[in-house]
């Protein structure tokens, strides 16, 4: 098969995989530094908030549905702009199999095979939230998350022990004025899980999508 980037040539590719993951990492980091150079953050508080997503497969030949338990500790307000960061971890359980190329093309013996991937990850998980339209104590928000996982075996087969998830998608959040009682639900839109070493065998990278619905009280003003 021809080779499609540099990033494929065995000499390139732990560079290529280096600048892969810190890109990814970098991305989320510097979001807010994107939209204003100039922003005031508000202090660190805490906001405890528990949210659910079940997420059901995109692709026929990646059928791992994953459920994601998120639990949020505390967050950053941006004074300037609609934006806060939430600081959180996720524990993530997916079930399901994947559809492997194995075999060798030059020999004719190249074909797909189906294996079992269930597994359980968790690591820490950073959420910038936009908030695009308020109105009483309605809003609609625009959710970004990165989180870097942990798994319990190589995941997906394959793959290796660590992965990254990012997701986006739209929220509608409820919160009272008189109470710290914060709800909310949506819909990942997008979710990709891929461990960051480029194009290849060793990153066996998943998509989904799904809905998710969240509940948390804010503790600061």
């Amino acid at each position: 098969m021809a080779q499609l980037t540099a990033c494929h040539d065995r000499p390139s590719r732990p560079r290529c995989a280096w600048y892969l993951r810190r890109i990814a990492l970098a991305s989320v980091g510097l979001l807010p530094l994107t939209v204003s150079p100039r922003v005031e953050a508000a202090p660190l508080a805490l906001a405890p908030e528990l949210q659910v997503e079940v997420l059901h497969p995109t692709k026929h030949d990646r059928d791992l549905k994953t459920i994601n338990l998120r639990g949020f500790i505390a967050a950053k307000r941006f004074d300037a702009i609609p934006l806060s960061l939430n600081f959180g971890v996720t524990l993530s359980r997916v079930t399901g199999t994947i559809t492997q190329l194995v075999g060798d093309f030059n020999q004719g013996t190249l074909h797909g095979e189906t294996f079992a991937s269930p597994a359980w990850g968790f690591g820490p998980t950073v959420q910038p939230r936009f908030e695009l339209l308020h109105y009483a104590g309605l809003t609609v928000r625009a959710d970004f998350s990165g989180s870097f996982l942990w798994y319990n075996h190589d995941f997906p087969s394959g793959g290796r022990r660590y992965n990254f998830m990012w997701q986006a998608g739209p929220t509608l959040a409820y919160a009272p004025p008189s109470s710290c009682l914060r709800l909310s639900a949506g819909y990942r839109l997008w979710m990709h899980v891929s461990n960051g070493t480029g194009l290849g065998p060793r990153n066996p990278s998943y998509e989904g999508a799904g809905p998710f619905v969240g509940f948390g009280c804010a503790l600061h003003s």
